[in-house]
């Protein structure tokens, strides 16, 4: 069997857009409505109070900041919860076998769930916020001041552009940089899916807590006892400016693409390695 077959493939993706329908859908309306949410509850509250009219005739409303900023955080959890729902199908028994029995390779339904969370979800979440600009243009319907666009101001060029400017190394614009570290913060919750089926979410959490604070105590150790006083140790920050910045920058670049490949790759492996039942995984 070839390795890769796209009619298998879209036979993977029908199946589980059949059988999962309901799951999707109802996930798919919840971030839109939580998309929705700021909105409605900032109008419903002027209007309760009394306020409603005052605030569109004074122009109060044109400040759309708030809601992008809350529209953005809906995003930004909404990867991160699908990142751990990957392998959804693998929560139950039933699911396990009519996943592992699937006439697909693992590599096509591997693929087919990262399409999914990487590029489905941001489908969903650009579809809620469309909505949530439409249902801001609707309550300014009859009002004098000018609207602004909720969708125009989160993917407009120059927001993008002064987010590339402000954030920088040397002239080397770092913001793609720190755009796959949180990729690869995001993806860890599919890592730990692919070895844990239930709970995984927030079993990822708490290892994160972890971790961050092992290698935080390794670093305040490594600190306190290479560097006698806080005088030594900003004299060796101050070295750090020395270095090459092509370097730093390259050498940045590439670990993140090579830790986001690992990632990816170990997410791969666990998951090709799934049974019917196990030990974390009754």
């Amino acid at each position: 069997m070839k390795q890769f077959n796209f009619h298998r493939f879209i036979d993977v993706a029908r199946w589980d857009l059949t059988i999962n329908s309901k799951f999707y859908l109802r996930s798919s309306i919840l971030v839109i409505a939580l998309c929705c949410f700021p909105i409605l509850m900032y109008n419903f509250y002027s209007l309760f109070t009394g306020k409603y009219f005052d605030f569109y005739t004074t122009g109060v409303h044109d400040s759309i900041e708030p809601f992008i900023l809350m529209i953005c955080l809906v995003g930004m959890f909404y990867s991160i919860i699908a990142s751990g729902y990957m392998f959804h199908n693998l929560l139950t028994r039933q699911g396990r076998i009519n996943e592992l029995t699937l006439p697909a390779t693992n590599l096509e339904k591997f693929v087919w769930h990262f399409l999914v969370i990487a590029v489905g979800t941001q489908i969903v979440w650009n579809i809620g916020v469309v909505c949530a600009d439409l249902l801001h243009g609707f309550f300014r319907l009859g009002f004098p001041s000018e609207t602004r666009s909720i969708t125009a101001a989160i993917f407009s060029n120059e927001f993008t552009w002064n987010a590339f400017k402000l954030i920088n190394y040397h002239g080397y614009y770092i913001l793609p940089l720190f755009a796959i570290l949180i990729y690869c913060h995001v993806r860890t919750f599919s890592l730990v899916n692919a070895w844990k089926y239930k709970h995984n979410i927030p079993l990822t959490v708490f290892l994160h807590f972890l971790i961050n604070n092992f290698f935080g105590l390794i670093l305040v150790t490594i600190i306190t006892t290479t560097f006698n006083d806080p005088g030594a140790f900003l004299e060796f920050i101050q070295t750090l400016e020395g270095l090459n910045p092509d370097v730093v920058i390259i050498s940045l670049y590439v670990f993140g693409i090579l830790l986001y490949c690992g990632i990816l790759y170990l997410t791969y492996w666990l998951y090709t390695r799934a049974q019917l039942i196990t030990k974390r995984n009754p």
